[in-house]
């Protein structure tokens, strides 16, 4: 009799396994969950780091490109990018829907880079050219209307309306009239290509109409040419650019302003090689 009652109370009951067992589930499924949300956190923190050093490595691009930049399209100055089909002016205005920009007022900016070989001319080589650049925003959704291959993104972020940043390139034929003093160069057609630069560009701050710049330039007045640019370059030239850009992100079932709803991130440029007489 003792050595049944001995050997009973060394087992478990069929109600103590299952107790044991839910309590055992409840365990597992809490650390599940610690362990899930530690993943998602980790992964949105991951995918917002990608779009911060997107939009940071935007500006840092263009910035480039502005460092080498001999001549910047002053504010104000309509740049009218011809037939292009992927280049149609996002906010209202008489320039909307048109492949016609507003520098400064209107997101786009434009500058002529010197020639990548001084030693070539353009009849040799294209190295010889003096080359033009424009960066404009177009409205997400037309843009992938006329995109094609590689330039189309895809469906936008959320349902907000979005931007695309793209950029124009082309060669001069030959030596653009502002380096001899002249009036402002017309857009080339030389060697001309648009290519997407970056998307899901958020067009508005707060509640504002998405009629903000990108680009604010400002300009300086000279009494003679300086020591190094051509002394026939125009005394009134742009020597600052400050570049402002917002983005957007998805992260699960809701969408992200970056870096924030009511800011930018801020990158202000001083072109250093504007008018230079040689390099």
């Amino acid at each position: 009799m003792n050595r049944q009652m001995t050997s009973r109370s060394h087992g478990f009951t069929l109600v103590e396994l299952l107790i044991g067992m839910a309590l055992l589930a409840v365990v597992l499924a809490a650390t599940l969950q610690i362990f899930t949300s530690s993943a998602d956190g980790t992964t949105r923190l991951n995918n917002l780091s990608d779009a911060q050093q997107e939009a940071l490595n935007g500006l840092q691009f263009v910035s480039g490109r502005l460092k080498e930049a001999w001549y910047v399209y002053p504010a104000g100055t309509v740049i009218d990018l011809g037939i292009n089909a992927l280049a149609k002016n996002p906010v209202t205005g008489p320039n909307a829907g048109n492949p016609r920009y507003a520098v400064g007022t209107e997101p786009m900016l434009a500058m002529i880079l010197p020639p990548a070989d001084r030693t070539l001319s353009c009849a040799a080589s294209t190295l010889g050219c003096y080359r033009f650049y424009a960066y404009f925003a177009v409205k997400h959704s037309d843009w992938t209307a006329a995109a094609t291959g590689f330039n189309d993104p895809g469906p936008a972020v959320g349902t907000q309306t979005t931007w695309v940043l793209a950029e124009y390139r082309a060669n001069f034929s030959g030596t653009p009239s502002i380096v001899n003093g002249g009036a402002v160069p017309a857009v080339p057609t030389g060697e001309a290509s648009t290519n997407l630069f970056m998307t899901n560009v958020a067009p508005a701050l707060g509640t504002t109409a998405p009629n903000y710049r990108l680009f604010t330039l400002s300009t300086v007045t000279l009494s003679t040419p300086g020591a190094t640019q051509l002394t026939n370059w125009p005394l009134t030239h742009v020597n600052q650019v400050r570049q402002e850009l917002r983005v957007l992100r998805q992260q699960g079932g809701s969408v992200q302003a970056l870096p924030s709803t009511t800011s930018t991130y801020q990158l202000t440029i001083f072109p250093e090689n504007i008018g230079r007489s040689g390099f």
